[in-house]
């Protein structure tokens, strides 16, 4: 992602691991680019998740899976943005929610 964005000469930024959490500047003029775990304690504007329905839906990582997903979609103070390509519990709870068909 973050060399896509390069090519393209969108300035970005991508935090790799939780020691990186400290060289995020909130005011610098770039997308952040970072996982669910490490975005935890961070806030943005806004926030795009991608890849919903990629996640896990197992009976062993739904929680955890689910954790991540609130710690994710809570970092967004503005806007948040949603996108998925597949089908699993969690792209039908939030059609649900929302009221939309797939």
């Amino acid at each position: 992602m973050q060399a896509a964005m390069k090519a393209t000469g969108i300035p970005s930024t991508w935090l790799k691991s939780l020691s990186y959490k400290k060289t995020y500047d909130p005011s610098a003029d770039k997308v952040t680019l970072l996982t669910r775990q490490s975005s935890k304690g961070l806030e943005f504007d806004t926030v795009i998740l991608a890849g919903l329905g990629g996640l896990d839906d197992s009976d062993e990582q739904l929680p955890i899976e689910t954790r991540l997903l609130y710690v994710g979609m809570t970092r967004a103070h503005r806007q948040l943005l949603v996108t998925s390509s597949g089908e699993n519990t969690f792209t039908e709870k939030l059609q649900e929610l929302v009221g939309t068909a797939a």
